[in-house]
């Protein structure tokens, strides 16, 4: 390692940079690097690259932006593949910055030099004793690997690690991505044996395509897990169609790391606790879970999280409820959670978690500890370890409180199994471990026959947008938009359209009463924010009059318009279907997405939609359905019959 701008100042930059590589324990050669210094700490200092006694693997450069350029030149020259830039500033605002980073790019690709940042926190490799960075804290060994795209967030991970005990196999902060990206990080760890789980801190994403491809196939060998930055958009936007209005950015993200396999936190607290939870190897089947509980309150938290977690609160089998009830005081909960009470010792909660492990009727079981004066949370750990250590099925655990239950806890961390503090947080890992799960399956989806092997007229379809667009229309209206789907075989309203009351008076007697009038004109979408729907005209007298009543609104509430005259519709009724929204949208980082939800007027105020990345499968498009509230309303609904869901 050749450590450039290295410094005996103290407090400076160069100096701390230097330290860090000096105390990790590398034992490769380090030269320091610096024109200003003959010696640093009783080393030698070299005046440059070109007098390196030796060709390095990596330069790692701490000097002020301006010199970056030449140093660039000087490793090329000399042979060296790899460059980790720290320098502060150089992706700073200003055309003379950014001109400089341009100029190092440029010259680190002709030079054949990889370039890692700028602008970042740096890397740690502690297997080696690399610690190429300017954080305080130094990672321990260990098999987590984390990627930030934030330095400070990484530092921050870094210092609560260290108390938490937990250790790395490597620590990357990315800075600008410049060269290396991201993408290419992931491919490397995908592929690194001292690395059993990633974690991922991302706040922006560069190359899409590259990124879901390196998280598919990293998460096809271990997992990944995500926290994101930026998920409520800042400031709104004007969008044109609802499903514009539903699709946004963060929504987006979530449906693609789904498909692609991996696994997001919502916060930072998050991701040690589903590293460490995910990492052990022990997966379930499904969302299941059992509770067991020596308390009723404690359960009854638990059970309040499995909602909000996407769990499933599983029902005990007759056999386990039977064998529960010899081996268990006649007060116990019966039911799921599993309340042994508060008298129970360690050998009670034992035989109960055994059962629950054995019924099939469950795919995970999370015992919650609280102390009491019959037992302490070690003596209860220590009979529940062997069990717990045996089971092919996930057992995680929540020890309430610190000064005992911390022992308690301190016994299952150290057998490599899932201990938390709180019942909410047991609920949560487990919740990690089922999506974990469910979205490996979504990634293994293969995509539908290719388009032209199925019923669809793509050339009607594709006449009908350029017809639109050699009339300099933006949107299609609702003609063009019902032809649109009916070349995909997606049945609409039948309708005519009308310039006068008199042909909308011919057109309803055409098609036969109750008939529906909607506006036709130029400039307007959402034909309801201006009066421009009437429902239900029953007669030749109310369609006339309709006529003139939507013709008169568009010129009070929408004077910038131009009325061209309504369609005339025959009135679908249908009393007991459902309004249900299926609709495209393309985001500008990820691509063509399609969402799904409840329907009707008021889609943008329920909200009620998911999103996914296409191509779809039916495995694909019933899980983007189920992900709604709306799909509870397919089936058999109070009275009305359950829905076609092929169809849909």
């Amino acid at each position: 390692i050749a450590v450039v701008g290295a410094s005996h100042r103290p407090e400076s930059f160069g100096r701390f940079v230097m330290n860090n590589v000096m105390s990790a324990g590398f034992s490769g050669d380090v030269f320091a690097v610096n024109p200003k210094h003959r010696t640093i700490d009783g080393r030698p200092c070299l005046p440059s690259l070109q007098a390196l006694p030796q060709r390095v693997d990596l330069a790692i450069v701490v000097t002020a932006a301006r010199h970056v350029p030449g140093i660039v030149d000087d490793a090329a020259a000399r042979g060296i593949p790899a460059m980790l830039v720290l320098s502060p500033g150089l992706c700073d605002q200003g055309p003379d910055v950014r001109r400089i980073e341009q100029e190092v790019v440029q010259r680190a690709r002709r030079g054949k030099v990889r370039l890692f940042g700028p602008n970042c926190l740096g890397l740690m490799r502690p297997d080696i004793g690399l610690n190429a960075s300017w954080a305080r804290t130094v990672a321990r060994p260990g098999n987590i690997a984390l990627v930030s795209q934030s330095g400070a967030v990484a530092t921050a991970l870094l210092d609560h690690a260290w108390t938490a005990g937990f250790g790395f196999s490597t620590v990357v902060a990315t800075g600008a991505e410049s060269d290396v990206g991201i993408a290419e990080i992931l491919d490397f760890l995908a592929g690194d044996t001292l690395t059993r789980s990633i974690l991922l801190y991302v706040e922006g994403i560069h190359d899409a395509r590259g990124f879901l491809s390196s998280v598919r196939v990293a998460s096809s060998v271990k997992p990944v897990i995500v926290l994101k930055s930026g998920k409520y958009a800042s400031g709104g936007r004007t969008a044109l169609s609802h499903t514009g209005a539903l699709v946004g950015n963060d929504a987006v993200f979530d449906a693609a790391l789904r498909r692609a396999g991996a696994v997001r936190v919502p916060k930072i607290g998050h991701l040690f606790a589903a590293a460490d939870t995910l990492a052990n190897g022990r997966l379930p089947r499904g969302n299941r879970l059992a509770i067991l509980s020596n308390g009723g309150g404690p359960g009854a938290l638990a059970a309040d999280e499995v909602e909000g977690n996407n769990v499933q609160l599983a029902r005990l089998s007759d056999a386990t409820h039977a064998a529960l009830a010899e081996a268990l005081p006649p007060g116990w909960s019966r039911t799921n959670p599993v309340d042994v009470l508060g008298d129970a010792d360690g050998a009670r909660m034992a035989t109960a978690l055994k059962l629950l492990i054995e019924d099939r009727a469950n795919d995970a079981v999370l015992v919650l500890f609280s102390p009491t004066p019959r037992t302490s949370a070690e003596r209860a750990a220590e009979a529940l370890l062997p069990i717990a250590a045996a089971s092919e099925k996930p057992v995680v655990s929540a020890w309430l409180g610190e000064k005992d239950a911390g022992r308690g806890r301190a016994v299952f961390k150290a057998a490599a199994l899932p201990a938390m503090s709180t019942p909410e947080r047991g609920v949560e890992v487990f919740g990690h471990l089922a999506q974990f799960v469910r979205n490996r399956e979504l990634r293994l989806q293969v995509p539908p026959p290719r388009i032209d092997e199925l019923k669809f007229d793509i050339n009607a379809a594709r006449r009908i947008i350029d017809g639109a667009r050699a009339g300099g229309r933006h949107t299609l209206d609702e003609q063009d938009s019902k032809a649109l789907l009916a070349s995909f075989g997606i049945e609409t309203a039948i309708g005519l359209f009308a310039r006068s009351a008199m042909e909308a008076r011919q057109a309803a007697l055409q098609l036969g009463f109750p008939v529906v009038l909607k506006v036709r004109a130029d400039g307007i979408t959402h034909k309801s924010d201006v009066g421009g729907v009437l429902l239900g005209l029953a007669s030749v007298d109310e369609v006339e009059r309709g006529f003139e009543s939507i013709a008169s609104r568009l010129v009070e509430r929408a004077p910038q318009a131009r009325f061209l005259g309504v369609l005339v519709q025959k009135m679908v009724v249908r009393p007991q279907g459902r309004e249900l929204i299926v609709g495209l949208a393309r985001d500008p980082t990820f691509g063509p997405v399609i969402t799904f939800g409840m329907g009707g007027l008021a889609v943008e105020v329920f909200r009620d939609s998911a999103v996914a990345v296409p191509p779809l499968n039916a495995f694909l498009a019933r899980d983007l359905i189920a992900r709604t509230r709306v799909s509870r309303m397919l089936d058999a609904f109070r009275g009305a019959p359950a829905v076609d869901l092929d169809k849909v």
